[in-house]
């Protein structure tokens, strides 16, 4: 697969934060782009070029364009139908295809926080936490981490280096599952419902709530909390010194419905120990 990674932005007018400086806005319309031509078309006005150089990029648009949004489109095609089996027998919905998405959805976000941490923090980012231990209260420093490297959306931002558009392209990837998952979200959460009401809801839910999380304690040498939560990225409260809290004047920069789990908001401009400060080239 290509590496190289060629993207595409839109004219964008001086900002009186950056001066003359570069600067980029994700937002969900994605109207400034950023637009990827290997996977999708690139609008005439688009034409800012830059390239990145990212194998793990590059697999992770791909899985992105190719593989997960034509199945979730497909899925959303089945949502009435499941609606009815729901109705009818919540359990024989279980193995659903578009939960199945759902999943590769998720590690496609964890690469969209994790990878972050490694362009900024190199050698010194820490390994990704297990799965299970991957929550806000089970890994405070690690979505410290996450909060420090990610890309701020719906924030006007200072693209200084590279590692800036690498940043930009992994947000751009979290934005656009987040933008076409939300009708699968909402039926897992009604089957989960449903399925509460079952003879296997009855069973399932203490095991849950009181046994479950006692065995991860004492796996875990007796820590106290547990935490379900997946920590996902609330693009409507990232936030940075390096942006700034205008707003476009025909569209609001962050108009995101989807309820979303939150980190703690942007605080400070990451900084970058293991890098070298590699300035914005347009192609």
């Amino acid at each position: 697969m290509e590496p190289d990674i060629k993207l595409y932005l839109k004219p964008r007018p001086a900002n009186p934060k950056f001066g003359d400086r570069p600067w980029m806005l994700v937002r969900p319309d994605f109207y400034y782009g950023p637009f990827f031509p290997a996977w999708q078309p690139v609008p005439p006005s688009a034409t800012e070029a830059h390239t990145v150089h990212s194998p793990a990029l590059a697999t992770a648009l791909t899985k992105l364009y190719v593989e997960l949004l034509p199945r979730i489109r497909k899925c959303e095609s089945d949502i009435p139908r499941i609606r009815t089996v729901m109705s009818e027998n919540p359990l024989s919905t279980l193995m659903w295809e578009g939960f199945d998405i759902m999943m590769q959805c998720e590690d496609l976000l964890t690469h969209c926080w994790y990878e972050p941490v490694k362009l900024v923090f190199g050698d010194k980012a820490p390994p990704l936490p297990p799965r299970r231990h991957r929550g806000v209260k089970r890994a405070p420093k690690y979505w410290k981490l996450v909060d420090e490297a990610a890309f701020p959306l719906g924030r006007y931002v200072e693209l200084v280096d590279d590692i800036d558009l690498h940043r930009m392209v992994w947000a751009t990837i979290y934005m656009v599952i987040m933008e076409n998952i939300g009708s699968i979200i909402k039926l897992r959460a009604q089957i989960s419902n449903c399925l509460e009401n079952t003879a296997l809801g009855y069973i399932t839910k203490p095991l849950g709530k009181y046994v479950i999380p006692f065995i991860d304690r004492w796996m875990d040498g007796g820590e106290n909390d547990s935490d379900s939560s997946s920590g996902v990225i609330s693009a409507s409260t990232s936030n940075g010194s390096t942006s700034s809290g205008g707003t476009e004047p025909s569209k609001s920069d962050n108009p995101l419905a989807v309820p979303k789990p939150s980190f703690p908001s942007r605080i400070g401009r990451p900084i970058k120990p293991s890098l070298g400060n590699k300035k914005i080239k347009i192609d």
